[in-house]
């Protein structure tokens, strides 16, 4: 009995032995089709999002934008308890979005990058859009600043558009089809400097009386 205990042991022994070197020596080739499909197979845990083409600003496009196409600022609101509110620094035409970036569309897809700018270069900008810019910065006045630091996209790329307040009928803004997550809104009328812009939210959807 014992000296059969002894051979099954020696057998496993043996068989041990023979794996390891069946695994070590005779190991099957990977295919070239398996290895290449590895290859681009990427570690969960070091996936990186393919990145798309982003829109590139250039520092004179972002300049012109602001001496001619930034109509807008957030500021105090004109309705009682409104508390703050979108308000326009300049005439603005009937049918225009005041809330473009400065690609002249209502959303992109940019890097977050920034322009800086001397503030020599900025001179020729209207007094408002040098309120807005200095705003922007903060903690500093349009005298004391020596350089200017802005979103490619143009300071209204923070979407200042959140910041439309509701009025049930008295309304200069309306809402338009656009390819952007969010409503897109346009004049509903000419609007004059200093006037606060004003949406109805019904046009966002809803129930009705939510809004009234």
């Amino acid at each position: 009995m014992q000296q059969l205990t002894i051979w099954r042991v020696v057998a496993v022994l043996q068989g041990l032995i023979i794996m390891h070197f069946l695994r070590s020596d005779f190991q099957m080739p990977q295919s070239s089709t398996q290895e290449k499909t590895e290859d681009k197979l990427p570690h969960t845990s070091t996936l990186v999002l393919p990145r798309h083409d982003f829109e590139k600003i250039s520092k004179d496009s972002l300049l012109q934008y602001l001496q001619g196409r930034l109509f807008v600022r957030v500021g105090i609101s004109t309705l009682p308890n409104g508390g703050v509110g979108v308000i326009a620094i300049k005439d603005i035409p009937k049918g225009v979005d005041p809330f473009a970036l400065a690609s002249g569309k209502p959303c992109s897809n940019a890097e977050d990058t920034a322009h800086c700018y001397q503030k020599s270069e900025l001179e020729t900008l209207e007094a408002s859009t040098k309120k807005v810019l200095t705003d922007f910065v903060g903690g500093t006045t349009w005298e004391k600043a020596e350089e200017f630091c802005i979103p490619a996209m143009g300071p209204n790329s923070f979407g200042v558009g959140w910041f439309l307040n509701h009025h049930t009928t008295n309304y200069n803004m309306e809402v338009y089809d656009c390819e952007c997550y969010f409503n897109c809104v346009r004049t509903k009328r000419a609007i004059r400097e200093g006037e606060e812009l004003l949406m109805t939210y019904k046009q966002l959807g809803g129930a009705v009386e939510t809004f009234d």
